[in-house]
């Protein structure tokens, strides 16, 4: 549930913010615009999702990508600077053993985040990173939106499965941490939003 109100709070903010610039600009435009050439201005307010698209700093992906995957309930701690770290323990040849696993982010077709695994530091041990991705994916629990492929030596951070659970769409657009560009696109439906801004005033 953490995970969950925090990535609506993300969401909720970040789409006050593009709705509040998109009827700036629409009110700057109509009242710009010499009286003849003005047309009624309508806002789509009862449209069924309200679609935005946002750029985040490296800290906030690494705040949401730890919302989406991380927490106390997985066997690992993630976080970003230029590349997207996982750390944490695997039992390999029946000992435990520490690992830390490098991986580059890209947004694949779908919108989802593939991370492509780099490197693995498994403290003495030097196994191929296709071995240790499998004892790593039988420590994952079912419900942990994080796709396994050791094959392809890479991890699917499952936006669509997420966005699933959270009642909104959640989707990358950019990720490329090299040169600090990150956008993620969102669609909310609008009675979503109506409902949250409702418990909000009730809550106040």
């Amino acid at each position: 549930m953490k995970k969950v109100s925090f990535l609506w709070k993300w969401a909720f903010l970040l789409l006050s913010g593009v709705i509040l610039i998109l009827v700036a600009i629409g009110l700057w435009t109509f009242y710009t615009l010499p009286e003849s050439d003005r047309e009624p201005v309508n806002f789509p307010v009862q449209e069924e999702t309200i679609n935005g698209q946002a750029d985040l700093s490296t800290t906030s992906f690494n705040s949401l990508v730890e919302a989406a995957i991380g927490g106390n309930d997985v066997p690992y701690q993630v976080f970003i600077d230029d590349a997207v770290h996982l750390t944490g323990e695997l039992t390999v040849l029946n000992r435990q053993v520490a690992y830390e696993m490098t991986a580059d982010p890209q947004v694949d077709d779908d919108g989802n985040i593939s991370l492509a695994v780099k490197d693995i530091s498994l403290a003495d041990l030097d196994l191929p990173i296709r071995s240790v991705l499998t004892a790593f994916q039988l420590t994952l629990p079912d419900d942990v939106p994080l796709d396994v492929y050791p094959k392809d030596q890479r991890l699917v951070i499952r936006l669509d499965q997420l966005s699933q659970t959270v009642g909104f769409t959640v989707m990358g657009g950019k990720v490329d941490l090299s040169s600090d560009e990150i956008s993620m696109k969102l669609s909310l439906p609008v009675d979503l939003v109506i409902e949250q801004i409702n418990q909000q005033r009730g809550g106040n």
